[in-house]
């Protein structure tokens, strides 16, 4: 273990790489090979293998299982970024030292720290004061433990200084780190501060090893003090203390260049974590506003009926960057002074353009509450207008229906929206409100839209999406799943799931009811969203149950390009029998291959459903492989067994078993798995001649010929030579040679001895085999 303590005075991220150790300014070291490429495994262990490696964002070296001992070289590069942009670097360069030892090395796990920092004396809430301790596994003897630390080198450049003491004794070995954080500490990477325990052995251990381990340090500013939120209207009003104060150190131009950020989340947020961001628990920042203004109004897409929280953080500047800690969140509510829409559901999806049908309700305002322009006007007769537009955003509205309630007691109303395109198109409804005999104009109703379902073929799979634009929230709700087939009506479809909306997104992979989809079927769906206004106290009578509303169907089937995995394939392999001798019977061989083979199964009952297999087959000599098992699809072959009886003729009725195969499972619709392993057999080649023969017309011996019948030879050339070494005879038209004792124009030759050579291409899957030379000497006897 080892870490170089790279830091950097701006506070820039640096990142750790292995670098190709240089042999001068330009070049690489020819041939360098790391210690990663000698393998090995961790001790104890013959499969976990050894890791060389450096950590990117630490610059902890390690290797933990070195093979051999020696001495290595090798090199790490460290850049550093600013805000993600590359800026500069260094390489170093270091030997490693491996030697045999049966010591076991120390640890220290010092734990990562966040903390908040002010320039507020009387506080200790800035101060880390970490207990750090390190233990040694060796106890026979008991090793002592050195622990140092480097006390993180960027605070160096600052007035507070961190503290640690080394440490030393029998494990276990404590001490304790401590460091007075200020504003100015404030920045976006970590500081590093680099733990190291090593032990001091005695007999029989002689070589000290040491752990080194990082501590990471998160310092972020005080946050913002007393957020407040003053709603009005369909607007939020926030202040907040002045941030100059909590930072006295700071010059106005440090001050000058810092930002305040505005995030804001539905409903009331609970507690940001020192490690975490606002963005981390839901909330979207909204506006940056200038450090020396302590307010801001939020006029931006706030609906009625909602609760908002509203945090406040401030950027530091760069180049050290960085942040505060989130504010303590504030709620606040806007009051419902509108009309409220409850409703708006596709009751029937269009199979023309224009028979879809939408269902929409919604309530009169609160009577009870308190209008800014209330005067005498705010009376009965009320008039109520619904209009509707295209899309889940637009303006451009028309109207649909007018409600007229001459006495104000009407708490409800409901509309079915009929002649649309709910298969195409979303659509969009708002309430425009009218009071007393002059129908004063009053305030419009938040717009509402139906809910947009998409359906997207995918592999085994359909996605899901849909998204609607709605006065009150669907997020955080369980929203549920319907599905059914292309003509059927919504009546039909049948509950497949339900979940919990974080993300409107749904994939469903045939997991309901354990049957794959089929990707000949047109799928149809619907989802039925949960929603509420999150001010329920301000909910006019009656309060509405959650809110349900339905989408349209949609429709899709499942891509299918996803092939089972591949088998796993056997043969039979062939025993040779022993080589007879000249005279003996060969036992005869059955010319076929016996193949026997498997499905693997990867889990996804979807994927591991098989149609189909397919052999293939490369005989002995030939590049490629063919398939031998019936082709057309969709008329399988589903046997996990085959017999190849029709091999290759080497000449005629005899038949070749040497060659490889290897097998591929299909889908229901053709998508071919990878191949499987590839298995072989192979012939049992066989080739022997005699030492003598008497071609002397009395019908014995008569010609010199191998024996018995040569196996699985493809092609012989057979040389005679004299013993002076000439040439006397060549032929390579007879496998079994039948030499008669003739030279090359028919006459023939004296008895004597003669050399000769046979030069025997078999047949057979071993290429160093395929061609062989046999070499020996015949008597010619007359």
């Amino acid at each position: 273990f080892h870490n170089p303590g790279a830091y950097d005075t701006d506070g820039d991220s640096l990142v750790f790489k292995m670098f190709t150790p240089k042999r001068n300014r330009t070049d690489f070291v020819f041939g360098y090979r790391s210690p990663e490429t000698y393998g090995g495994f961790i001790e104890g262990s013959t499969t976990a293998p050894a890791i060389f490696k450096i950590d990117s964002r630490t610059g902890d070296l390690t290797w933990n299982a070195p093979p051999k001992a020696g001495i290595y070289n090798v090199a790490f590069v460290v850049e550093e970024y600013r805000n993600g942009i590359y800026i500069g670097q260094t390489v170093r360069d270091m030997q490693i030292v491996v030697e045999d030892c049966n010591n076991k090395r120390p640890s220290v796990n010092p734990p990562d720290i966040c903390v908040i920092a002010d320039d507020d004396n009387a506080t200790t809430s800035n101060i880390i004061q970490q207990t750090i301790t390190a233990t040694d596994p060796d106890v026979v003897p008991l090793d002592r433990i050195l622990l140092t630390s480097d006390k993180g080198q960027q605070v160096y450049n600052f007035p507070q200084k961190a503290i640690f003491n080394d440490a030393s004794g029998f494990s276990p070995v404590s001490s304790t780190f401590t460091w007075d954080t200020r504003g100015v500490h404030v920045q976006r990477a970590p500081y590093i501060v680099v733990f190291k325990a090593k032990d001091l052995p005695i007999a029989p251990r002689a070589f000290s090893l040491a752990d080194v381990q990082s501590m990471f340090i998160t310092v972020k500013g005080t946050p913002v003090r007393n957020v407040a939120a003053v709603p009005a209207g369909k607007s939020v009003t926030l202040t907040w203390d002045n941030y100059k104060t909590l930072l006295p150190t700071f010059t106005n131009t440090q001050f000058g260049r810092m930002r305040y950020e505005v995030w804001r989340k539905e409903g009331c947020g609970g507690t940001i974590g020192c490690l975490q961001t606002p963005a981390d628990v839901g909330y979207q920042k909204i506006d940056t506003t200038n450090i020396n203004v302590n307010t801001f109004t939020d006029n931006s897409k706030l609906r009625v009926g909602l609760t908002y929280s509203y945090v406040i953080i401030v950027k530091y500047p760069e180049p050290r960057g960085g942040e505060s800690q989130a504010s303590i969140a504030v709620c606040v509510s806007l009051p419902i002074e509108t009309p409220v829409i409850t409703k708006v559901s596709v009751k029937s999806t269009n199979t023309t353009a224009t028979n879809g049908e939408v269902e929409v309700t919604f309530l009169r305002p609160k009577p009870t509450f308190t209008l800014p322009a209330f005067n005498a006007q705010f009376a009965a007769p009320y008039k109520y207008e619904l209009y509707r537009a295209q899309g889940l955003s637009s303006n451009a509205y028309t109207l649909v229906q007018t409600f007229n309630d001459a006495t104000g007691s009407q708490t409800s109303f409901s509309f079915t929206d009929t002649g649309l395109d709910t298969k195409t198109n979303p659509y969009l409804y708002k309430v425009a409100w009218y009071t007393g005999a002059g129908q004063a104009k009053m305030l419009d109703s938040d717009s509402s839209s139906t809910v947009r379902l998409k359906a997207t073929p995918a592999l085994n799979s359909i996605i899901l999406e849909w998204e609607s634009n709605t006065a009150w929230s669907n997020q955080n709700f369980t929203h549920q799943i319907f599905r059914g087939e292309e003509g059927q009506p919504k009546s039909a479809y049948i509950k497949i799931d339900e979940i919990l909306v974080g993300k409107q997104r749904y994939i469903d992979n045939g997991t309901f009811g354990g049957i794959c989809l089929d990707p000949l079927k047109v799928y149809g769906y619907y989802v039925q969203t949960k929603g509420s206004y999150s001010n329920p106290t301000n909910i006019p009578e009656p309060q509405p149950d959650l809110l349900r509303n339905e989408s349209q169907q949609a429709y899709a089937s499942p891509l299918d390009k996803t092939p089972p995995s591949a088998p796993l394939l056997k043969i039979d392999s062939t025993i040779c029998p022993n080589k007879p001798d000249c005279g003996t019977a060969i036992l005869p061989i059955t010319p076929q291959n016996r193949l026997v083979w498997q499905s693997t199964k990867s889990g996804n009952v979807c994927q591991d459903f098989i149609a189909t297999y397919r052999l293939y087959f490369k005989a002995a000599g030939k590049s490629e492989f063919v398939l031998i098992t019936p082709p057309t699809f969709p008329q399988p072959y589903t046997d996990t067994t085959y017999i190849h009886t029709n091999l290759p003729e080497i000449r005629p009725n005899v038949r070749s078993q040497a060659g490889c195969y290897y097998v591929t499972a299909l889908d229901q619709q053709g998508n071919e798995s990878a191949p499987s392993n590839e298995v072989c057999n192979d012939n049992c080649p066989y080739f022997q001649l005699p030492n003598t023969f008497t071609p002397n017309g009395d019908g014995i011996n008569e010609t010199f010929r191998a024996c018995p019948t040569p196996q699985f030879v493809e092609k012989v050339t057979f040389s005679v030579y004299n013993r002076w070494g000439t040439l006397v005879y060549k032929s390579d038209a007879d496998i079994e040679v039948n030499w008669q004792g003739k030279n090359n124009q028919g006459q023939d030759l004296p008895p004597t001895a003669y050399f000769y050579e046979a030069k025997v291409e078999f047949v057979t899957i071993n290429e160093a085999k395929r061609v062989q030379t046999f070499k020996g000497w015949v008597n010619l006897m007359r």
